[in-house]
């Protein structure tokens, strides 16, 4: 197994990323931050309406 740490999204075995069909949607989101409080992960996505989801 490929370790996953902080220089896995270099590597070249999961490049390039791409698919043979093509994908649509709506826009649900516009931002999105997260990070690590207290041994979990707290994630914060923002709408394009400026609601803050949690």
């Amino acid at each position: 197994p490929v370790p996953i740490d902080d220089s896995f999204c270099g590597l070249d075995i999961n490049q390039p990323l791409g698919g043979s069909q093509l994908v649509t949607g709506h826009t649900l989101y516009t931002e999105m931050t997260s990070y690590v409080y207290n041994g979990y992960c707290v994630a914060f996505v923002g709408t394009k309406s400026g609601r803050l989801k949690k």
